[in-house]
């Protein structure tokens, strides 16, 4: 007897800087917040047609991104788990793989340096005195 095969399946809880895998490999469900403290970057979310097309469902939510943890409120996790549950039991497969689609979405701009402070105050004005910095530190 062969067990019934399982699909591969990726949950997102209001994933911000990583972007998907657009290459339709596996069935992604993602759980966006309504939380205006936390925006999303820039090229993390496909737009609606590659949504489709790589078999990605996005959920929004009326949540608030510290509340979809296992720490957030019965109610947070009840929704979260019910839609969860729908989205497993639909035993559709992935769309095919779309070889002429790229397989991560563009990543957005991306600051190439920003000021940080160390204990000091001191700002630091590019990677390398970061990373001097950081060897001086520990």
């Amino acid at each position: 007897m062969i067990p019934r095969a399982v699909p591969v399946v990726s949950v997102t809880l209001d994933n911000l800087r990583v972007p998907f895998i657009t290459d339709g490999k596996f069935k992604i469900l993602s759980f966006r917040s309504k939380d205006p403290q936390f925006k999303t970057d820039p090229g993390v979310i496909p737009d609606d047609a590659i949504c489709e097309k790589s078999g990605i469902k996005v959920v929004q939510t009326d949540f608030q991104h510290t509340d979809m943890s296992d720490r957030g409120p019965d109610e947070v996790k009840t929704s979260i788990q019910g839609t969860l549950d729908r989205f497993l039991e639909d035993d559709s497969t992935p769309p095919p793989v779309m070889t002429d689609m790229p397989t991560t979405t563009g990543p957005g701009p991306v600051a190439l340096h920003a000021p940080i402070k160390n204990r000091r105050s001191h700002r630091f004005r590019s990677l390398p005195e970061l990373s001097r910095a950081i060897r001086w530190v520990h």
